[in-house]
C-alpha cells in the first residue's frame, strides 16, 4: 500500500486503510509503536495493560450487595462547595 505523508496541523501523518488496520488488528484510538530500522519504519500495536483484560464484574463483584450509605467527611476546610 503506498500513502502520502500529510501535513495535519502542527504534525504530519500518514492515513491507513481499513484493510490494512484490520489485517493488523488495529482501531481508531489504538496506541502503536514505531521503530526506525535501516530499512524503514515498523509499526507494532501496544498491548494495553487494561484493554480486554478485565470485566466490570469482577472488579465489582467484591462490593457490598444492597444501598450503600453516604460518608460524611465533615464540614468543608476549603474552597469545597457542598
Amino acid at each position: 500500500m503506498e500513502a502520502v505523508i500529510q501535513k495535519w496541523g502542527n504534525s504530519q501523518g500518514i492515513r491507513l486503510n481499513k484493510s490494512i488496520l484490520s489485517e493488523a488488528h488495529l482501531s481508531v484510538g489504538d496506541t502503536v509503536d514505531i521503530r526506525q530500522t535501516k530499512d524503514g519504519l515498523l509499526i507494532f500495536p501496544v498491548k494495553q495493560g487494561v484493554r480486554g483484560r478485565y470485566k466490570l464484574e469482577d472488579l465489582v463483584k467484591d462490593y457490598p450487595k444492597g444501598e450503600i450509605k453516604e460518608v460524611d467527611f465533615g464540614k468543608p476546610v476549603g474552597g469545597e462547595v457542598w
